[in-house]
């Protein structure tokens, strides 16, 4: 087998394998839960294969897949709806692309950035559009408890969490949500932190 990408995630114990004819296989930890196989099996991933997969990123038992065209895909445990489907499901599935109509706004904006946390995700489009989805428990997408701890459809987050700036750089980490500006700000919002940014300290919008 003649790879071109290989990735490792979750400590090492699950690895994605990509060939020089764009055929991906998975190794390890996920691979086994989906399969139902030994975990040092190389399983072949049809969904992903030919595909151009450009980037892998993961969270705790999920893998996220963004191709050339900025088109994502999904795969793995669903319990908090961090794999976008249709319900929450706690079996390992396999990977499936999330329509692009579920992270976009517009025919003319693509993903251009994906972040995943312990069990949720963010998503920044083109058009500087940030949608989130999974596990909001510590408001980690939205900082309102009028939204539920699991979210399995991407929403848009509002622009206001950081004060409609062009963003740079996004980031979950744990339980957190971290945004970077172009013009240097950084904001924050989840696990026990309100939405920081610059300097300051502001509280939670309503």
């Amino acid at each position: 087998m003649s790879t071109k990408f290989v990735c490792e995630f979750n400590s090492e114990t699950t690895c994605i394998l990509i060939t020089k004819n764009d055929q991906v296989y998975s190794i390890g930890y996920l691979a086994s839960k989906i399969y139902s196989i030994p975990g040092n099996y190389a399983q072949f991933i049809d969904e992903l294969s030919n595909e151009t997969i450009e980037q892998f990123y993961n969270g705790n038992n999920y893998l996220l897949a963004l191709n050339h065209l900025g088109q994502l895909y999904s795969m793995g445990n669903n319990y908090y709806g961090q794999l976008a489907r249709s319900d929450y499901d706690d079996r390992f599935l396999i990977a499936q692309r999330i329509p692009n109509n579920m992270i976009s706004d517009s025919t003319d904006s693509t993903i251009i950035m994906i972040s995943c946390g312990y069990y949720h995700c963010l998503a920044l489009t083109t058009n500087n559009r940030l949608y989130g989805w999974g596990f909001n428990g510590y408001q980690q997408i939205f900082v309102n408890n009028s939204y539920p701890d699991k979210i399995k459809t991407p929403s848009l987050l509002p622009d206001y969490y950081f004060d409609s700036n062009q963003i740079n750089y996004i980031k979950c980490q744990g339980h957190k949500s971290i945004v970077l500006t172009q013009s240097g700000l950084v904001y924050y919002w989840g696990n026990r932190v309100t939405i920081i940014n610059g300097n300051h300290q502001s509280s939670k919008p309503n």
